[in-house]
């Protein structure tokens, strides 16, 4: 008998999809407002300690996923964070897998983002960071999974808001 392979959830792709939309669309992270993300991910942002969040809906088998604005400070430009999370630690990831490290490095690269990777002190790589203008995305190795098959799926990412 064939294992079945899970099931991804569709409003964890359709957020996915929303994600890349928003991410290939910035120019500058003077565009990263709270309206503009909230407009962006159908959703209002609320305060939440130093930023403004917005969580969603359950996604399937107890997923949902995140956005978060964090203001311009002193020394920080505008910030943006996207994330999955289920409270149950043990929870597979499987359900909320739609967007591959491979697929993200493609669209982005695709629309003028450059590929930067620090290399880790025992191999591999620490983090990865996407960049165009002033907008640094970093993904790190806590930010992925192994997916189905050799995949890495992709489960947060933030940009870097140092000026």
């Amino acid at each position: 008998m064939t294992p079945v392979a899970p099931q991804h959830s569709a409003a964890a792709a359709h957020a996915t999809q929303v994600l890349i939309s928003f991410l290939t669309s910035l120019n500058s992270t003077a565009e990263i407002t709270p309206e503009r993300v909230g407009k962006q991910f159908g959703g209002t942002l609320i305060p939440d300690d130093d930023s403004l969040a917005y969580r969603s809906p359950d996604l399937g088998n107890g997923w949902i996923y995140g956005v978060k604005v964090i203001p311009p400070k002193k020394a920080f430009k505008p910030g943006f964070g996207f994330w999955f999370y289920n409270p149950d630690r043990s929870a597979d990831p499987s359900t909320v897998c739609s967007l591959t490290m491979a697929a993200l490095r493609q669209d982005l690269v695709a629309h003028g983002f450059v590929e930067k990777s620090s290399p880790s002190e025992i191999g591999g790589i620490d983090w990865v960071n996407f960049v165009r203008n002033d907008v640094w995305l970093t993904v790190t190795r806590r930010d992925v999974v192994q997916g189905p098959g050799e995949s890495l799926c992709v489960m947060s990412l933030q940009t870097d808001d140092s000026l």
